[in-house]
């Protein structure tokens, strides 16, 4: 990924670059897409500038114009009819409605105890899709604003912390479905928190730090109040927050003494806000935010976990794209447990920078003389849209209750009816 820099507004009328992060609007209205190339926002808007200005924009974050593009990796996936594993859009779809639900009426009990049930019901489908998901990074779902971060950040640790306890219980399909719960549910807390407790733009106080860091209590004490008496949910939901050397909270615990799945989701937690933050310039790729969670694993997370993640992950998750040492340029589509440094690639551009055609995907083990350069760029998130309520058929906003089921999951329910 290139390195980014902070330019004033008047300089998108002659800087060359891509925007590097969303442009909101102070009450988090998309302006300008991450990604969005300058001279192509000069050419669709002409009045741009002033549009920014109007709204107080007034500075951004550019790069430079990647080597090569999402749209380029999608369109090639696409054309030569090359689809990825990925975990069911409409499960997806259907699980960031209900946290938005329940988190938009949390202070009404009965919503509220329906909408957690109504998510813990869900909680078989989701790690059933996990299991078949080897390449997790690329279900995790991109978040474009404040308002949908709850919800879309709630899934994706939800994902990550699934997709870790699959790989160390694989044969306990009910304890991974209960941390992936319990990963779901992590945050719920933060619904009882003042918004701007929840802005990660600005530095807290030391009072308002305090006040955020109740939200594990909260959690916990909602999720009791609804009759949920899963220890390993409530558990991820009270200690996700705490330390391995024990300066965690709220309870200071240290080690083993931190409950299992509270370990799991701690990591899955942190891995997502490194490459989904919100904050203006700050997301990481993939590969630096497993970079920075080896960092910490001595004083913040368990050591085995870590690796259950690298392993799974690699060194080079699915998706990020690289630069080989002949110069050629593609995106990993798989990484293996057997060398976290020699993923497959899907080639992109040749030794000469020119478009590769067709489908051409080289094993990076079985390559004498290349090997990874580094990598520029991440394309392992998706965009899914929300799925909007409907009165039609009775269903009421604040929760989806009812949903039609893809064939493989309506198996699943008629199964366990």
């Amino acid at each position: 990924m290139s390195r980014t820099r902070r330019i004033h507004v008047d300089q998108i009328a002659s800087e060359q670059g891509v925007i590097a992060a969303d442009v909101l609007s102070r009450s988090s209205v998309l302006l300008v897409p991450k990604g969005y190339e300058l001279s192509s926002l000069r050419q669709s808007q002409p009045d741009i500038i002033d549009f920014l200005k109007r709204h107080g924009i007034k500075r951004l974050v550019i790069k430079e114009s990647p080597l090569v593009t999402i749209e380029e990796f999608r369109s090639l996936l696409k054309t030569a009819n090359h689809p990825l594993a990925q975990v069911n859009t409409l499960l997806s779809q259907v699980i960031l409605r209900q946290i938005a639900g329940v988190f938009g009426n949390i202070h009404d009990k009965g919503k509220r105890e329906q909408g957690v049930l109504s998510l813990l019901s869900i909680g078989s489908y989701l790690q059933d899709e996990i299991r078949k998901t080897p390449q997790i990074t690329f279900s995790i779902t991109r978040i474009q604003g404040l308002e949908e971060a709850i919800s879309r950040h709630s899934l994706n640790v939800a994902l990550v912390a699934g997709f870790i306890a699959a790989r160390m219980f694989p044969l306990w399909p009910k304890y991974t479905a209960a941390v992936t719960m319990g990963a779901l549910l992590h945050d719920i807390g933060k619904a009882f928190l003042p918004n701007g407790l929840l802005d990660k733009s600005r530095t807290l106080s030391e009072g308002e730090t305090r006040t955020l860091q109740c939200h594990t209590l909260l959690g916990e004490a909602v999720l009791k109040d609804v009759l949920v008496r899963d220890e390993r949910i409530l558990s991820a939901v009270r200690s996700h927050h705490e330390k391995w050397e024990g300066k965690g909270y709220p309870d200071g615990a240290k080690g083993e003494d931190i409950p299992i799945p509270a370990r799991i989701v701690a990591i899955a937690n942190l891995f997502d806000n490194l490459i989904n933050v919100v904050q203006e310039g700050d997301t990481k790729r993939s590969d630096e935010a497993i970079s920075n969670i080896i960092g910490k694993a001595q004083s913040h997370f368990d050591t085995f976990i870590v690796r259950t993640l690298l392993s799974g992950l690699g060194l080079y998750p699915a998706g990020t794209a690289i630069e080989l040492s002949d110069g050629s340029l593609g995106v990993v589509l798989e990484s293996t447990e057997r060398n976290l440094l020699c993923p497959r690639v899907l080639l992109m551009r040749d030794a000469s920078r020119k478009p590769v055609s067709g489908i051409r995907i080289i094993d990076i083990a079985g390559q004498e003389s290349v090997f990874i350069r580094r990598a520029v760029d991440d394309f392992g998130r998706r965009d899914v849209s929300p799925l909007r309520p409907s009165t039609r058929h009775g269903i009421e906003p604040h929760v989806f209750r009812k949903y039609r089921a893809p064939a493989p999951l309506a198996d699943a329910e008629e199964k366990n009816a």
